[in-house]
């Protein structure tokens, strides 16, 4: 700020001082005017800011009296003390968002470490036997193919972020497994008499009206008289899940972007408050608090809370951390009062761990008043299955953190409590592969066996050869990116959003002919219609669709390995391609 104040020759150009303070006002005024949205996440930032500004300021306006408008003047103590703050201010405005995110980022490694040692996890025999049951599914991530591409879908995004661009197969074929695991829910209801499910946020990607509203569709097949609740994720509320507001948004959801408030207001349209359940109407959060069963005549409670409710201490990326507000503690408090007894279950998307300071605080008051009621606490987000060991209010309570739909190992998950305090989660994956699964008999999925005889099968097909030959011709308008095409293994190969449209468009034809669905014309994600006319062609023969989709999984996992969706078809099956299944018991 010296610097900028004083000239050359030490004499006083105060509109030097006042040209950068009037576009940083300028921008602020820009962004509370344009995307008012944003104002609340930008605000840690802008305070870092200033935090840097102001004693530059002051060491500026201290200077002016020390320093005169002659040649002679030394300034190079004032410029180096300028600097040093600078650099300060720069390190603190890196370090505090680090401090603050260190915690989930760490116990996230921890989980896949523990998942890579003990690749397969089952629980002992003498588990004792489920009082109640409850079938969780969550981060599907249907994806909106016919927006536009951006920055964020390009390859050094996507190595920070591997979620950032997925196989294009795996976005057409997502909701091919959702929809299974709605008929492996009903067929376990035949086990599990009352057997509720439960969604734990990022229906979609994105963040456009079009992915949730798909979700919307399958949830009937799930039924919604027996639906526990719905919470939506970052991926609900924010642009590509971080991202509160940005000018990419609307290009990227032609159909309209969702938003906080349009994403609570469809997904309480589904769950209305009823005998036993309570759902929150206030427009900042969507919460519910239901019954989920009964173990020794005594109900046990499911809190869901809105981990987007975030309050102001993030550090101003939209999903990093998550959250609740005082308003939604408030209601959660009251609404509670309807069950003072039995056990108490919270839920919310983002695990403990990324929670806000804040945020974490407003749970322990939460634990506090529940006691010894509180039975455990369950949470998705990481895409990864495991179980954390976390101290509310005085106490060791464990939190079971749930799997993903859409990426590697495809799961959903079975809650299971017992009379005598066990808590448990049992994963149950898409495809059941050989030594991989503890126990066959619990739900109905597709077996590795079947996989192999469906991909033997597709490989004589005319139709779906290319599928198994990286260097097949692809279908791809443009010459130059039919080229590409023919040796490009995955999607992150793509130098612009234009080319990675162009590769997805050529792949995505390639699929499509094999499902019997081909497009219309060379641009088939451009099509509204595409993700009905997908489930339609897979519903005469769901397997293969499940299997493929599988197979797009592993592509997912191993695409930094530079696999083509020929290698992961070939491999998907081995007990190296990802995780097996997990079983995870409280107390241990």
């Amino acid at each position: 700020m010296t610097s900028l104040t004083y000239g050359v020759r030490g004499k006083i150009l105060w509109w030097r001082l006042l040209v950068p303070a009037m576009l940083t006002l300028t921008g602020v005024t820009l962004v509370v005017i344009v995307a008012r949205e944003q104002w609340q996440q930008l605000a840690p930032l802008v305070a870092l800011v200033l935090a840097g500004l102001v004693p530059r300021t002051a060491w500026s306006l201290w200077k002016e009296r020390t320093v005169h408008s002659d040649s002679s003047t030394d300034v190079t103590w004032t410029r180096f003390v300028d600097r040093l703050i600078a650099a300060a201010a720069v390190g603190v405005a890196i370090m505090v968002p680090l401090h603050a995110l260190k915690p989930g980022h760490q116990a996230s490694l921890q989980n896949r470490s523990n998942r890579t040692l003990a690749w397969q996890t089952c629980a002992p025999a003498d588990t004792p036997a489920p009082g109640f049951a409850l079938f969780i599914v969550s981060d599907n991530q249907f994806h909106a193919l016919d927006g536009k591409r951006s920055g964020f879908h390009m390859e050094v995004v996507d190595r920070a972020v591997p979620v950032s661009v997925r196989p294009v197969e795996l976005d057409l074929l997502s909701a091919v497994t959702f929809r299974a695991f709605a008929d492996v829910y009903q067929d376990l209801r035949k086990r599990y008499p009352g057997l509720q499910w439960a969604h734990l946020g990022d229906s979609a990607d994105v963040g456009c009206i079009s992915e949730i509203d798909r979700f919307i569709a399958l949830v009937p097949r799930f039924g919604l008289d027996n639906l526990a609740a719905v919470i939506p994720g970052n991926h609900d509320v924010a642009f590509l899940g971080n991202l509160a507001w940005h000018p990419d948004w609307t290009d990227a959801c032609p159909g309209g972007r969702l938003g906080p408030e349009i994403a609570r207001d469809k997904l309480r349209a589904i769950m209305p408050t009823r005998a036993g359940r309570f759902t929150s109407s206030n427009e900042g959060f969507l919460a519910t608090v239901t019954t989920l069963g009964r173990v020794d005549d005594k109900a046990v409670v499911g809190v869901f809370l809105d981990t987007t409710d975030v309050p102001w201490d993030s550090v101003g990326i939209a999903g990093t951390q998550g959250g609740i507000s005082d308003a939604q503690l408030d209601w959660v408090q009251s609404t509670l009062a309807h069950f003072p007894d039995g056990r108490v279950i919270i839920f919310g998307h983002h695990p403990i761990d990324q929670w806000t300071k804040r945020s974490r605080r407003k749970l322990e008051r939460l634990a506090e008043g529940l006691g010894a009621r509180l039975w455990g606490v369950v949470s998705a987000h990481t895409h990864l299955a495991a179980m954390r060991e976390q101290e509310l209010a005085g106490r060791t309570v464990p939190e079971l953190i749930v799997g993903s739909t859409i990426d590697p190992p495809q799961e959903a998950t079975l809650l299971e409590g017992s009379a005598d305090g066990h808590l448990s989660i049992r994963t149950l994956p898409a495809v059941r592969r050989d030594g991989m699964t503890c126990s066959d008999d619990v739900a109905k999925t597709v077996s590795g066996e079947r996989c192999r005889e469906i991909f033997t099968k597709l490989r004589a097909t005319k139709e779906c050869a290319p599928l198994f030959s990286p260097n097949s011709a692809l279908n791809a308008s443009d010459p130059d990116c039919r080229a590409r095409a023919k040796s490009s293994s995955v999607d992150e190969s793509a130098d612009s959003p234009d080319e990675l449209d162009c590769l997805q468009e050529a792949r995505a034809n390639v699929l499509l002919s094999c499902l019997g669905a081909p497009g219309s014309d060379r641009t088939p994600l451009h099509d509204t219609s595409l993700p009905e006319r997908v489930l339609a062609a897979t519903d005469r023969d769901p397997d293969t669709g499940i299997c493929l989709s599988w197979a797009a999984s592993v592509l997912q996992a191993h695409k930094r390995d530079r696999w083509n969706f020929a290698r992961a078809i070939e491999f998907c099956l081995e007990p190296s391609a990802t995780y097996g299944e997990l079983e995870a018991s409280w107390p241990r």
